[in-house]
């Protein structure tokens, strides 16, 4: 009898343990991180409807295919671009919301717009990034991200250098991971040579 109970004892400690771990499986699951996509070579017909609720659209703006995010019909979102060649990326995280950067890249520099989206179509997150001789931005995960920005070589000068002569291929990099409630809190940075960016 002494042997039953043990044995039973022993079933229902290793299923308390395991029904968390198995819940926690199943919201990880939930989470995704989805391809980064081109401006430039994306169709204008772009739209993509979340699992929470949300839909990313690209828009004809200005003559620029623009990223934007919708709570069924309503706008609750448009990013603002400088120029037609740039990229984005989302994901939806566990919380389900949904974070979007968009990076624009014009003659003279980069610029990265960073936003956060509750699935009811608040925005709770908006963060710009402008400078450096290039920018690049990529999710690690539904909720950390990655900025790195390109030193400008030292002494360039726009008005007697040309726009190439400002790259330096050396890369201030930053990591951050996204709270529900919006803050980005620094979790790592390094600088980077010959990096392989995503444009």
């Amino acid at each position: 009898m002494k042997k039953l109970a043990r044995i039973l004892l022993a079933m229902i400690l290793i299923f308390s343990i395991s029904v968390p771990f198995v819940e926690k499986s199943a919201e990880a699951a939930k989470a995704k991180v989805y391809p980064v996509y081109f401006l430039e070579n994306i169709d204008g017909k772009f739209s993509k409807k979340l699992t929470n609720g949300l839909t990313v659209k690209i828009e004809n703006k200005y003559g620029m295919n623009t990223p934007l995010i919708l709570k069924g019909n309503k706008k609750v979102w448009t990013a603002e671009l400088a120029s037609s060649y740039g990229f984005f990326q989302y994901t939806v995280t566990t919380n389900k919301d949904t974070f979007l950067y968009c990076t624009d890249i014009a003659g003279g520099g980069a610029r990265t717009q960073i936003i956060g989206v509750q699935s009811n179509g608040k925005v709770f997150l908006k963060k710009l990034y402008v400078g450096g001789a290039g920018m690049d931005t990529k999710f690690l995960s539904s909720n950390k991200i990655e900025v790195a920005i390109e030193r400008v070589k030292k002494n360039w000068n726009p008005s007697i250098h040309t726009n190439a002569e400002r790259f330096t291929d050396i890369w201030d990099v930053k990591v951050y991971s996204i709270s529900k409630t919006g803050e980005m809190k620094l979790v790592k940075k390094y600088v980077e040579k010959n990096r392989d960016i995503s444009y």
